[in-house]
């Protein structure tokens, strides 16, 4: 469960990544100096706004509708104009800068050399050898001690400088006293109007047995054999001076009496009885950084900021100095691993890839972990806690993307034992997107509920997206909400369903109840009108995105109203709206099907603008959602199926990506196809890895880019397709090996998830199962099926069940 590599990092992809749900570092190991280039879950430029919804945009929405009903699709998207949302300062998540350490000392140099991430415990090491001196380095990032550490020894006394570069020209870095603290500003101009953003104050310290001290542009180490770099990051996001969130305490009232407590003079002298204004004219002076570019009371408020964050994170550093290293590392390896070694997965079979798809599975989960933690302030963003310097520069930014890679980031959560993970996610839902969405709902669409469109930042935007080919899209909020219900399947905790859950879910049944009319030509409930992201029909010769009726947005609320339907008969609740709701899934729009066999992307037969677009919207009724299953409904797989073909013809027209070969390989996995999934994950193998093997998205015709971008979701995406191939539970059944490749002889694997707060270990040989053991998280009746038999079991919470299969006999309880 290692990466190595013999030479140092020359580019982002090549790098290994180390982050604790709050910083991220990518670690090149490179020399003359190694760098470590710095991200934090926070650092977005931006603001939140409430000027994000177009004054009169409701009245345009459903004019939109009558001229989309009459399929006059031109002058929709004219109309489109005066709903589409407004940017403002939405923002990006932008990197923090990047720590050298410095040996002085060329590639060419030295022998020896390599490097390693260790995913099970976290750690990055690093070693090689000048003139029979061994350098050895020794990189974490703990979250139980909120603390990197990079760790440098010796075999002979030697000298290292040590520096940091902020990311853009918005920062500044100070030495003294074998320290370093720095100021950087997530400011750019690309996904904002004008400069505005979270401010991040640093320090890092020096602990050694030689010599140190501070020059004008280093720390400088010498007669060194070993040396401890502490460091730590806050930021203001949310906050105030006062200390309070933000919104509990705007600027304008804070006191005077603490505004004046917490800012020093030139001298360190806190001035307890200066005005404020005094204090903050004074301190300004002293700080162009920001009264160049800021209003005066932004500026001062920053200033006071800065001084609060650089005491905290000076204090934080120095009380961790102070605990034993040994100590330090031991805490974040427990940590990791505790996580970690939940999961346990073999393979074995013919192909080298075998032993590399067993990593790429744990990869992931490491990568998830060290994104999204219970304490993170934000839920993982589209490159997880890291930032390649490339998403942010490019039109489609570093945010949350809600029409699938948020929603991707956040699948292995569950089958693959990292609930935690998800719990940054559901608070930010509940505390930023959906009362931003109530606004949206209101003032875009004039309805009750709340609503998330097509993408959404940290402080929750939830208006339409400010251009007419990608708005509107009201169902964003509804999917990445419905990770909250697969919380409950897997957990079974009724108090979450109930207290967390459930007010969530009635804002949004509450829009789309609303939201839902009757289409004339067919007597079925329909929505729209809207887009089936990201694609485009062709309508006179041109392309075009909105209409009545996507297949997408229909599938979405068909599942919001079932899973409301499930959560009200669990919880007992019998009322008006549980009623209508019921009626209305019974007539919502059904499926169609193309001439060609297909499963149809919108309800009209309009032809595609790009038939191998990357984004297959409307299939995901078959996967992450059950609608179109085996079982019940053969003929829309059959027509699925096709649907897939149909994208991969021909091939080198399919717009691949890591996302969207992870939703290839899902569907196939849910059509019981596993060669076939398996020939989408060795694609993904051979053809969207980088060195370090984070999954990347290329630039493609519909998604341009300078540089590939990394996107967690493709890790993710992987995780999840092969958690799908060995173990499924949706529906009310477990199945085991329901799509086994055929390459995939012999394994074993511990600890997968099933719904039902059921653990799953199961072990197969020659392709065949050779026992399941089921381990039960709460009473109750469960069903097991395999190889075309089911078993009933009744299960006690702690208790131990065992399916058993030897020397080719029928399975047996």
């Amino acid at each position: 469960m290692k990466l190595v590599e013999k030479q140092g990092a020359v580019r982002w992809g090549e790098a290994f990544p180390v982050g604790n749900g709050h910083m991220g570092a990518m670690i090149y190991g490179s020399l003359p100096g190694n760098r470590i280039e710095l991200s934090e879950n926070t650092f977005f430029s931006g603001e939140k706004s409430d000027g994000d919804n177009r004054k009169g945009a409701d009245q345009a929405f459903y004019e939109m509708r009558e001229l989309a009903a009459r399929g006059e699709y031109d002058r929709v998207h004219e109309k489109a104009e005066e709903f589409i949302g407004i940017r403002n300062n939405y923002g990006t998540n932008l990197p923090v800068g990047q720590v050298l350490v410095d040996y002085g000392i060329r590639p060419d140099e030295v022998e020896g050399y390599g490097r390693s991430l260790d995913i099970m415990e976290g750690v990055v090491t690093g070693a090689f050898c000048k003139d029979g001196c061994w350098y050895r380095e020794e990189v974490f990032l703990s979250n139980p001690d909120h603390i990197l550490v990079d760790h440098i020894t010796l075999d002979k006394k030697g000298e290292v400088r040590i520096s940091f570069s902020p990311a853009n020209d918005y920062g500044e870095v100070y030495y003294e006293d074998s320290a370093l603290r720095f100021t950087c500003m997530a400011y750019e101009t690309l996904h904002c109007d004008q400069l505005c953003g979270v401010m991040a104050v640093g320090y890092a310290s020096v602990v050694t047995d030689g010599s140190s001290s501070s020059e004008r542009e280093c720390i400088v180490v010498r007669d060194a054999t070993d040396i401890k770099l502490y460091l730590d990051i806050r930021t203001d996001f949310k906050r105030t001076a006062s200390g309070k969130c933000r919104e509990e305490m705007p600027w304008e009232i804070i006191p005077q009496e603490i505004i004046a407590q917490r800012v020093e003079s030139q001298e360190g002298i806190l001035h307890d009885r200066m005005p404020c204004e005094v204090i903050a004219r004074k301190a300004m002076s002293q700080d162009g950084m920001f009264q160049d570019v800021l209003p005066q009371e932004i500026a001062s408020e920053k200033v006071i900021l800065k001084d609060i964050l650089l005491q905290e994170v000076m204090q934080h550093v120095e009380k961790c100095r102070e605990k034993e290293y040994s100590g330090l590392l031991e805490r974040h390896r427990r940590d990791i691993g505790e996580y970690m070694k939940r999961v346990d997965l073999r393979l074995e079979g013919a192909g080298e890839e075998l032993n590399k798809l067993a990593f790429l599975f744990q990869y992931g989960r490491y990568l998830l972990l060290s994104s999204s933690r219970e304490d993170s302030s934000l839920p993982a963003h589209l490159q997880g806690i890291w930032n390649d310097n490339v998403a942010c520069r490019i039109g489609w930014t570093c945010d949350m993307h809600l029409d699938i890679n948020t929603q991707m980031n956040y699948w292995p959560c569950e089958a693959a034992n990292l609930s935690e993970t998800a719990k940054p996610l559901f608070r930010w839902i509940a505390k930023d997107l959906a009362p931003s969405g109530a606004v949206t709902a209101r003032e875009s669409y004039g309805l009750g509920g709340w609503v998330g469109e097509l993408v959404s930042n940290a402080w929750g935007f939830a208006a339409p997206y400010w251009a007419s080919p990608i708005a509107p899209c009201p169902t964003g909020g509804v999917w990445v909400m419905l990770q909250m219900w697969e919380h409950y399947l897997y957990s079974r905790d009724v108090q979450f369903l109930e207290e967390e859950f459930l007010p969530l879910l009635e804002g949004t049944v509450e829009f789309f109840e609303q939201y839902l009319f009757v289409d004339e030509a067919s007597g079925y409930y329909t929505g729209g009108p809207s887009i089936s992201p990201e694609n485009s029909f062709l309508y006179r010769g041109k392309p075009y995105q909105i209409s009545n009726g996507c297949t997408y947005e229909i599938l979405m609320i068909r599942e919001l109203f079932n899973v409301y339907q499930e959560s009200c008969e669990i919880l007992g609740i019998d009322h008006d709206r549980y009623r209508r709701i019921c009626e209305k899934t019974g007539r919502l729009l059904p499926y169609r099907l193309t001439p060609q066999g297909t499963i149809a992307e919108w309800n009209h037969g309009l032809e595609e603008a790009d038939p191998q677009h990357r984004h297959t919207s409307h299939l995901l009724g078959l996967y992450p959602f059950s609608q179109i299953n085996p079982e019940d409904a053969p003929l829309l797989c059959e027509a699925a199926e096709k649907t897939i073909q149909a994208k991969l013809d021909p091939v080198e027209n399919w717009e691949d990506t890591g996302w969207a070969r992870s939703m290839l390989m899902l569907y196939e996995a849910r059509l019981y196809h596993g060669d076939q999934a398996y020939g989408h994950i060795k694609s993904m193998m051979e053809n969207l890895l980088e060195p370090n093997h984070m999954v990347y998205h290329p630039p493609t015709r519909g998604a341009g880019a300078f540089d590939h971008v990394y996107e967690l979701d493709g890790n993710t995406g992987l995780v999840t397709g092969i958690t799908e191939l060995l173990l499924q539970s949706q529906r009310g059944i477990i199945r085991l090996l329901p799509a086994l490749p055929t390459e995939w002889e012999a394994g074993e694997v511990k600890g997968l998830r099933a719904r039902g707060n059921i653990t799953v270990d199961l072990k197969w040989s020659g392709g065949r199962l050779e026992f399941a053991r089921l381990k039960a998280g709460n009473d109750g009746k469960c069903r097991v099926a395999y190889s075309g038999k089911q078993w009933e079991l009744e299960l006690v919470k702690g208790g131990l069940y065992l399916l058993d299969c030897k020397d080719g006999a029928d399975m047996a309880l």
